[in-house]
């Protein structure tokens, strides 16, 4: 994915989020409507750090799947929170299968050409 098409991402992820934190009311919507905006964040951040790492001359792919991972770590935990289930166990979990995670990613594609 190109740079610029990774920053119109980030620009209208943000974008939304922002229009949709603004304008509704989590009261008066659906259950379902009330997932968007953990899926924007998800986008936000992974975006965004595929960016900084990118930036700092991490190759595309590898860029790419510890973003996977970056933005997934501050994103269930937020999905906990709301929810009223974040326990520093929960943290410590979330943690432990994120650097799991990580590993094996990066020794399953080490094996293949990045």
């Amino acid at each position: 994915m190109g740079k610029k098409k990774i920053i119109s991402l980030l620009g209208a992820s943000v974008a939304l989020l922002i229009i949709l934190l603004s304008t509704t009311n989590p009261t008066n919507v659906s259950s379902a409507f009330l997932l968007i905006p953990f899926v924007l964040i998800f986008v936000a951040i992974w975006s965004g750090s595929i960016l900084v790492l990118r930036f700092n001359g991490m190759r595309p792919r590898k860029a790419t799947r510890l973003s996977l991972l970056l933005a997934v770590l501050p994103s269930g935990l937020l999905v906990l929170q709301s929810i009223g289930q974040l326990e520093a166990w929960d943290v410590v979990t979330i943690m432990a299968l994120v650097v799991v995670a990580y590993f094996y990613v990066s020794k399953l594609m080490s094996t293949k050409t990045d």
